[in-house]
C-alpha cells in the first residue's frame, strides 16, 4: 500500500496500539500475533473457541492485540456463538480497536473468506470495514513473486475484499518473525489508517436500534408530509369549482365559510411560525396525551449521571442555524472530518441529525450534528421529525448542548431560537446545560479581533451579550486553523464541558422526552 503517514516516535494518536485479528480456521492468527509481539504464545490449542488478549510492546509502543475465536461455518452462516464471542472481543480492547486485521493465507483464498467482509459488519457493524485492514499471512508462499504480480493473478474475489477494506492490506512473513522491519511497516499503516479514519467503536445493539427508529420515524413523518402536501395541492386546483358550488344557497354559504376557515387553519401552520405556540405543537408527539406539553418538559429529571468519569461517553448536541458552522465544529471537536461540510454552499447541508463518535484526550465524546428545526421555513411534520432524531440519538440525555452562533452575522433569529430550545427542552436546559458556541471567529476583520474576540463581543455586539447572559454566561469561541491551535481550543472546550456537568450537579440533562426515548429502546430489549 503506498502513501504511508511518516511516523512519529509514537506515531499520530499514542503509545498504545490496540489491534482484533480475525479470519477464517488456519489463517494464522497465533503466530501473526507470535510476528507482531515478537514472542510465542503461551496459550494452548484447546482455546481457539475464545478470544485471547495478549500484550507486548514494539519500538516503545505498548501492542494490545486479541485474537478472535476461530470462525466456524454452518450452512454457510456464522455459528452464532461464535459471532458473539468475537463481539467479546471490543470489550478487550477498550475504549476501541485502533485496526482489525483481517486474516488471509496467501494462495489459500477461498469462497469462505469472501464472505467474511459481510460478517464483519454484522458483527461490528457497517462502518467496519473503515477501520479494517487484509493481512496476508504466509508471505514466504510468494515464492520471490511482487507483492502486486501476486495480487493481480490471485482470484478477484481478494481484490474485491481488499478494495471494501478501502484499499489497505500487508503481507507478514511468519517465518521470519526476527524481520522486525515488517512489523513496523505493518503500524506505520495501522498509524495512517488511524489519522484517516480514527479509532473504531462498535455501535451497541441500543444505538443500532436508534438509528433504526430514528430513520423509520423520519420516513413515516415525511410521507405523511408529502401526502398532505398534495392533497393541498388539490385543493387548491379544484377551490374555484368549489367556491362556486358553495355559494348556491344557505347551506352552501355555510360550507364555503367552513372550507375557508379550514384553509385558513392550514396556512396558518404553514406560516412562519414563533417559538412557544410552534414547537407545542411539534414536540407533542414526545409526550403523553394526557399531560400538558409545557409543564412536563419543564421538568428535568433528578436522576444522577452514573457515567461520569473521564472513560465515559461524552454526549455533546450540535444546534444552531444553517450556515453557523454546526458540522464543521463537530469535525473540530472530534478531530476528524466526520460530519459532511460544504462551506460555499448556499442550502442547508445537514437535513437530518446524524451522531458520530471518537476518542478525545483519552475520553469518548460522542457529538450529534442536527439539522436547522429551528428554521419557520420547515413544517410542522418535518420539525417533528428531527427533534425526534435528536432526542433519540442523545438519548438517555445530553451533557451540553452547543448553541452555535456565527460571530461575522447579526444574531436576529438565536434569542428566539433560545426561546423554543427552552419551550421544547425545558428552562433548565438552556439554564444549566447550555454552551454558546461562537463559530466564524475567522471570518471576523482585523480590527475587530485586535483586543481579542471577547472584547469585540463585549464593545461591540450586544445581541451576542444577551445570548451569554441567558446561557448564565457559558460561552466558547471556537478556532480553526493549523492543528495545534485547535486541539488546544478544543481542550479549553472540553474542560468548560466539564465545568458545566459539574455546575449543573454532575448530571446530564433529561426530561420525559428524552426518559420516553430510552423506555421504547429498554422496551424493545425486553420484547
Amino acid at each position: 500500500m503506498s502513501g504511508h503517514t511518516a511516523r512519529s516516535p509514537y506515531g499520530s494518536w499514542g503509545p498504545e496500539v490496540r489491534l482484533i485479528l480475525v479470519g477464517n480456521i488456519g489463517c494464522g492468527k497465533t503466530t501473526s500475533a507470535d510476528t507482531i509481539l515478537g514472542q510465542p504464545s503461551h496459550v494452548s490449542g484447546g482455546r481457539s473457541r475464545s478470544c485471547q488478549r495478549r500484550n507486548g510492546t514494539f519500538d516503545h509502543r505498548s501492542l494490545v492485540l486479541v485474537e478472535a475465536p476461530r470462525w466456524y461455518w454452518s450452512g454457510g452462516k456464522m455459528e452464532e456463538s461464535v459471532r458473539k464471542e468475537t463481539q467479546r472481543a471490543m470489550t478487550l480492547v477498550a475504549p476501541g480497536p485502533h485496526a482489525i486485521l483481517l486474516l488471509v493465507p496467501v494462495n489459500q483464498f477461498t469462497e469462505m473468506e469472501g464472505q467474511v467482509p459481510a460478517e464483519l459488519k454484522e458483527v461490528f457493524g457497517e462502518e467496519v470495514l473503515g477501520h479494517t485492514m487484509v493481512l496476508l499471512t504466509c508471505g514466504d508462499y510468494l515464492m520471490g513473486s511482487k507483492e502486486e504480480e501476486y495480487l493481480q493473478r490471485e482470484d478477484p474475489g481478494l481484490r474485491q475484499i481488499i478494495a471494501q477494506c478501502g484499499g489497505r492490506y500487508h503481507f507478514i512473513n511468519n517465518r521470519q518473525q526476527q524481520n522486525r522491519e515488517q512489523v513496523q511497516q505493518l503500524l506505520e499503516k495501522v498509524d495512517g489508517m488511524v489519522k484517516e479514519s480514527g479509532v473504531f467503536y462498535m455501535k451497541t445493539d441500543q444505538e443500532r436500534e436508534m438509528e433504526k427508529r430514528v430513520k423509520e420515524r423520519t420516513r413515516e413523518l415525511m410521507e405523511i408530509y408529502r401526502a398532505e402536501r398534495e392533497q393541498r395541492k388539490e385543493a387548491k386546483a379544484s377551490q374555484p369549482l368549489n367556491e362556486t358550488k358553495a355559494w348556491s344557497g344557505s347551506d352552501g354559504v355555510e360550507e364555503h365559510a367552513a372550507s375557508v376557515d379550514r384553509r385558513k387553519e392550514r396556512n396558518r401552520m404553514e406560516d412562519r411560525v414563533d417559538a412557544s405556540p410552534a414547537y407545542s405543537r411539534l414536540c407533542s408527539h414526545q409526550q403523553s396525551a394526557s399531560h400538558d406539553v409545557r409543564e412536563e418538559t419543564a421538568k428535568p429529571s433528578s436522576r444522577l449521571n452514573s457515567d461520569t468519569s473521564v472513560t465515559s461517553e461524552l454526549r455533546l448536541v450540535l444546534l444552531g442555524r444553517s450556515g453557523s458552522g454546526k458540522s464543521t465544529a463537530g469535525n473540530i471537536i472530534l478531530g476528524q472530518e466526520v460530519f459532511r461540510t460544504l462551506p460555499d454552499s448556499l442550502t442547508a447541508v445537514t437535513q437530518d441529525s446524524e451522531k458520530k463518535k471518537k476518542v478525545v484526550e483519552g475520553r469518548r465524546v460522542a457529538v450529534v450534528d442536527t439539522a436547522d428545526w429551528f428554521n419557520s421555513e420547515k413544517t410542522p411534520e418535518e420539525v417533528r421529525a428531527q427533534i425526534s432524531a435528536c432526542v433519540t440519538l442523545s438519548s438517555p440525555g445530553p451533557h451540553v448542548f452547543l448553541f452555535c452562533v456565527p460571530l461575522d452575522q447579526p444574531a436576529k433569529s438565536e434569542l428566539q431560537a433560545l426561546a423554543a430550545l427552552e419551550f421544547v427542552f425545558g428552562r433548565e436546559a438552556v439554564q444549566k446545560h447550555t454552551v454558546v458556541l461562537f463559530t466564524h471567529a475567522d471570518q471576523l476583520k482585523a480590527s475587530e479581533k485586535d483586543d481579542g474576540v471577547e472584547a469585540y463581543i463585549a464593545a461591540q455586539r450586544t445581541d451576542l451579550l444577551k445570548l451569554v447572559e441567558r446561557c448564565r454566561d457559558r460561552f466558547h469561541v471556537l478556532e480553526w486553523g493549523s492543528d495545534g491551535p485547535e486541539q488546544s481550543n478544543v481542550s479549553e472546550l472540553l474542560e468548560k464541558v466539564d465545568q458545566t456537568v459539574q455546575e449543573a450537579g454532575g448530571q446530564y440533562y433529561s426530561c420525559p422526552a428524552f426518559k420516553e426515548a430510552e423506555d421504547r429502546v429498554r422496551q424493545r430489549q425486553v420484547e
